[in-house]
């Protein structure tokens, strides 16, 4: 070891503990115990945790040996940025900021990618002057690591380590690095081992390590892409992998059908399947542990005329569970929103096409509530996230209890606050409304093109108009926008008939972005990540009268405007007079055709 080395570590003092030992579980675990419930007590005294819950965590420590940090996000209990972040207060270390910061192109070349995935560094910036090389780390006292970036890099290098989840390390692992999808070397040798010449394997014996690192490889390139669902699809004579990201689905690779049979045979595998059945659709799910975190995969498929189409949908749980405020919402319907959810009564709906958010929102909304001195209760088809003091059951239409008879079930646990995961039936939709009527507050999802769309479709399965007037409490409407990337875009004057739809002056047309021709060819084409666009319909007097009199949908909406509502042709549009997103995308998402309001 380098005497600058040590004294970077002696300038960043990283005593036995604050290695993230609660979270990466390297180490001893006896060296780290005092740490770990001084670690504990913090948590507690921060009011992050409870007693309660720290003796539970050091219950399960003592008897499976991890991290309690480690410990305590496995059981819910706080994040690892809570962990980190505390670690860091309690030992003077120095938090990695790679979300601000991001990572140095020149810090980066120093170290290879293969050396950094394996002793798990990511170099973040380089001061020149002072040879000086910032290493986030999820571990700061790993030093069989630290003595080998000093080895690769020479004496006169000075390491400063920063503590980071090993979430974050990943994430940053791939931003500085790459993401590795190595089909080319598990295909050379899947078709040198003649592997796929036996097409009539089904037994699970039969799969080849390779297969398995196939499909491990694509559902991990799959989630570092932020891939929402990975589509797997047998054609005439090839084998296609899609990914859908941004709501948007892309090739990523094909291969000769072949690779089909044991692909599919895997997949079933893992997701719990028969491997025999190949004539009619099933289901599935599985987790994937991937570090510091867990997405749900939920397995589908359904007989083609070539074979089984597999859908694997990729829920990631770090994903999938945030606060309102964290959606990015404007301010409005924010405010609205949150108005609505803590109605002490009444039936709240949100609406959209499948992929919209949907079930991102109802999440939100519960993560929001005071769920220490509220019951919350779910029924869902199936739970897509884990929270936190919620109780949440499972139900499965045509196998057992549905919808209508868990909401009998759930009133007799004398529940505050209900979530049904989809109103599907007439039954359901009364069941629910009964609910309501009764004192609670009920949130709930239903597939209508708009918030008024929502009348018609309750009145179509038997509602009563007059009873929904009395205790709808609102409709969120919804759809997500992909949002552009500024580097990809080029500046344009809309055509007069865009700006008609937009309610924008054709004589004074504004600058708008959309995405250049390098964006089209760029992996993302032009666009990365997703920001909501809703309408909060909010059910007052004067427009539950309306709805109870059966009043047209013009008059709702008049009523409903005098009430600061918004359509999403409106607040779409807000998005791309703002340069968040292009016309084009959202009048893909958005019907413009009636204008703006």
């Amino acid at each position: 070891m380098s005497r600058r080395r040590g004294a970077a570590r002696a300038k960043h003092p990283v005593g036995p503990g604050a290695g993230l030992s609660s979270v990466s579980g390297i180490g001893d675990g006896a060296a780290r115990e005092r740490p770990a419930q001084r670690l504990g007590e913090r948590l507690v005294q921060g009011g992050h945790l409870s007693a309660d819950q720290r003796d539970i965590a050091l219950a399960e420590q003592r008897r499976t040996r991890e991290r309690l940090g480690r410990v305590l996000c496995r059981l819910g209990f706080t994040s690892e940025c809570q962990v980190v972040d505390t670690l860091c207060e309690l030992l003077g270390q120095e938090r990695a900021l790679i979300d601000q910061t991001g990572v140095d192109l020149d810090a980066v070349s120093l170290i290879p990618p293969a050396t950094a995935r394996r002793l798990r560094v990511v170099p973040l910036t380089l001061d020149v002057s002072r040879q000086c090389l910032t290493l986030a780390m999820d571990d700061t006292h790993d030093v069989p690591a630290l003595d080998a970036v000093g080895a690769l890099l020479g004496p006169d290098m000075l390491l400063r380590p920063v503590l980071a989840t090993s979430s974050e390390l990943d994430l940053a692992l791939d931003q500085a690095y790459g993401h590795e999808l190595a089909l080319d070397g598990v295909v050379r040798t899947l078709e040198a081992s003649g592997a796929l010449a036996d097409k009539t394997a089904r037994e699970p014996e039969a799969l080849d390590p390779p297969i398995v690192r196939l499909c491990d490889a694509l559902l991990r390139d799959a989630v570092g892409q932020g891939a929402s669902d990975l589509h797997i699809e047998p054609d005439a004579g090839y084998l296609r992998f899609r990914y859908r990201v941004d709501g948007v689905l892309r090739t990523v690779r094909s291969l000769h059908c072949d690779f089909w049979p044991p692909v599919a045979v895997r997949f079933k595998i893992m997701a719990g399947l028969d491997i025999a059945e190949t004539r009619l659709p099933q289901d599935g799910r599985f987790t994937l542990p991937l570090a510091g975190r867990t997405v749900d995969c939920r397995v589908s498929t359904m007989p083609t005329v070539h074979g089984e189409n597999i859908v694997v949908r990729l829920l990631d749980r770090l994903k999938g569970i945030m606060p309102l405020q964290a959606l990015g919402l404007e301010q409005q319907a924010l405010t609205s929103l949150r108005t609505l959810a803590l109605s002490p009564a009444g039936l709240l709906l949100v609406t959209g096409p499948t992929g919209s958010g949907k079930t991102t929102t109802l999440y939100s909304l519960l993560h929001d509530l005071d769920r220490e001195a509220l019951n919350v209760m779910t029924l869902e088809d199936p739970v897509e996230y884990v929270l936190d003091m919620v109780r949440q059951t499972a139900v499965r239409e045509g196998s057992g209890p549905g919808f209508a008879d868990g909401v009998r079930a759930l009133l007799r646990q004398a529940p505050d606050v209900i979530l049904i995961g989809e109103i599907r039936d007439q039954e359901t939709a009364r069941m629910a409304l009964r609910a309501a009527m009764t004192g609670h507050r009920v949130f709930s999802s239903l597939h209508a093109p708009s918030s008024f769309g929502v009348l018609p479709r309750l009145a179509d399965m038997g509602v009563s108009a007059a009873l929904l007037a009395e205790h709808l409490v609102g409709v969120v409407a919804q759809r997500l926008l992909r949002r552009l990337r500024l580097e990809c875009t080029e500046r344009y004057r809309p055509a007069a008939a865009e700006c008609r739809l937009l309610g924008v002056d054709a004589a004074a047309p504004p600058t708008l972005l959309r995405v250049n021709a390098a964006g089209r060819r760029a992996e993302h084409r032009g666009y990365l990540g997703r920001v909501p666009v809703v309408e909060v319909l909010r059910c007052g007097r004067q427009l539950a009268a309306l709805i109870a009199a059966g009043e047209a949908v013009k008059e709702l909406m008049q009523a409903a405007a005098a009430d600061d509502f918004r359509c999403l042709a409106e607040a779409a549009a807000a998005l791309v007079l703002a340069g968040v997103t292009s016309f084009e995308e959202a009048s893909r998402q958005v019907d413009f055709s009636r204008g703006i309001a």
